[in-house]
């Protein structure tokens, strides 16, 4: 499958762009692109997975997902459709 770059609109609604052609073939892969562009991971030199606590610690970041994942208990909470996904596989 061949993507293009999304645009911020795509990123944050998560179901516009690239992301509302799921197929099969690319379906898995929706939850793991909206989860590396909402956290920036792909301004980072490493895309080693990092503690969620570590992932909005960046000058640039997301900072309404920043936020709500301060103030909710245990830093856990939705600021975006599937800030769920787990970049190492790990248990959430």
């Amino acid at each position: 499958a061949s993507y293009f770059k999304p645009s911020i609109k795509d990123i944050f609604s998560c179901s516009t762009g690239l992301f509302v052609t799921n197929t099969n073939t690319t379906r898995g892969l929706t939850p793991r692109f909206t989860a590396t562009f909402n956290r920036l991971k792909l301004l980072s030199s490493s895309f080693k997975p990092v503690a969620q606590v570590n992932v909005y610690k960046y000058p640039i970041t997301n900072y309404y997902s920043r936020i709500v994942h301060i103030i909710n208990l245990n830093k856990r909470g939705y600021a975006f459709l599937y800030d769920d996904v787990i970049l190492n596989g790990g248990l959430n």
